[in-house]
């Protein structure tokens, strides 16, 4: 085995082992392989296995089992799309007040620059969704703020989703400028789709397959812990609550 290692992790799969292996690649680059192995050989014989049938890495990935390493040698790394160009056709812009943890109360959490909520009749619920990953959100938080007084009628000509609706208009925040417009459906999408890099097709064995839900299987929680659940939804009242609070303040005296 000639190459360079420079990072090995290690994942217990019943009676083999997953293992993630970083080398160097040429010009100073670097990649990350992941295959499944039985443990019976020596390190390196298991190691040069890995690197010569496993499936390659993803920068995102492989940044996330090697952190320590530097993304940007990553080989075939692309940087995350800029939104500093980002076009806005299509998005009407809002004048209502945005409060600073409006996303969080509706229960957003990830990092993307803009997110869109929606109300959605299928589970009655609010909806977010950043255009690489959405979820139903905290329908409290979202309630609170498209009903508050100083916010609903900018709103009301829009369809933003009911009970018994689907929605046709989605709200979009730009969480760097504090911003809120609304969009089209259709349009919304295409907008979010910008902030995230072009990806091209993983192509995978059904053994690396099997090994990744095997992986992804370790870290589901099984135990239900109470306490969390109950610490969580008093979290969520305190930011919904001081939602309110922060729009109270542009009501008329």
């Amino acid at each position: 085995m000639n190459d360079k290692v420079l990072g090995v992790v290690w994942k217990p799969n019943l009676d083999t082992v997953i293992g993630i292996v970083a080398v160097e690649t040429f010009e100073n680059k670097w990649q990350a392989y992941m295959g499944v192995c039985k443990p019976n050989k020596t390190k390196e014989y298991v190691i040069g296995k890995v690197i010569a049938w496993g499936a390659i890495l993803t920068a995102e990935e492989a940044h996330g089992f090697f952190p320590q390493l530097d993304i940007a040698r990553y080989k075939g790394y692309a940087k995350p799309a800029s939104t500093e160009r980002v076009l806005f056709e299509g998005l009407t812009p809002l004048k209502a007040p945005v409060p600073p943890m409006l996303e969080k109360a509706i229960g957003y959490n990830g990092d993307a620059r803009f997110v869109s909520f929606h109300w959605t009749p299928g589970g009655d619920e609010a909806f977010y969704d950043d255009g690489w990953r959405g979820g139903i959100g905290n329908w409290q938080g979202y309630l609170a703020f498209i009903q508050h007084p100083t916010v609903h009628p900018m709103i009301a000509q829009y369809n933003l989703g009911s009970s018994d609706r689907e929605a046709q208009q989605s709200l979009i925040l730009d969480r760097q400028t504090r911003k809120l417009y609304v969009s089209s459906r259709r349009d919304t999408q295409s907008f979010l789709d910008q902030q995230w890099p072009k990806l091209g097709p993983i192509h995978m064995t059904q053994e690396e397959w099997s090994a990744l839900q095997a992986e992804a299987r370790m870290y589901v929680k099984q135990d239900i812990d109470m306490e969390e659940i109950h610490r969580r939804i008093e979290e969520q009242y305190a930011l919904v609550e001081a939602l309110q609070d922060w729009l109270n303040q542009f009501l008329p005296n």
